[in-house]
């Protein structure tokens, strides 16, 4: 890019987003920790364990501690965090990793609109708002959201447990 725009390079590297950058390398260095570590395989095994052979309690369990943690810290990395549990999960169980995977997906995305914080355009939404005069405290928004996200995640659960079959 630079012969070809006949940029100078402090101009280019003026416009990149390096928040987002640093951001997303340190999210992929702290799975790999966690990861490496076992901290993951050790969730896993938990997970396991704990549902005593039972696939439908299984997937509820991953789900409902997914979408705890999800409200509780941003989207993103609990969705990529999970990447080597949901692998572990279906090798173990025969779970089709795909299916584990939507689940996640799904409580990730549905309980991070519970908390300010759980998702990126939360954070975002409620910057513009208060730019533009209007305020939300913390127990504003939740006292809104949390009934409506938890409704939605009850609804979803039962449909996840229905296309186990």
């Amino acid at each position: 890019m630079l012969l070809v725009r006949r940029r100078k390079l402090d101009d280019i590297l003026e416009k990149i987003d390096w928040h987002t950058i640093i951001f997303l390398a340190g999210l992929f260095v702290m799975v790999g920790g966690l990861e490496r570590t076992g901290v993951l395989d050790g969730l896993a095994d938990f997970f396991v364990g704990a549902s005593g052979g039972s696939t439908e309690l299984l997937v509820l369990m991953l789900f409902w501690s997914v979408a705890l943690i999800s409200a509780l810290l941003d989207n993103i990395p609990v969705a990529a965090a999970m990447i080597p549990v949901i692998r572990s999960l279906s090798a173990d169980t025969g779970l089709s990793g795909s299916s584990l995977a939507f689940t996640t997906a799904l409580a990730c995305d549905v309980s991070g609109n519970a908390t300010p914080i759980g998702a990126s355009a939360n954070v975002v939404g409620l910057a513009v708002a208060e730019k533009n005069g209007v305020h939300w405290s913390w127990k504003e928004y939740c006292k809104v959201a949390i009934p409506a996200t938890l409704v939605v995640l009850s609804v979803i659960s039962v449909l996840v447990l229905l296309t186990l079959y």
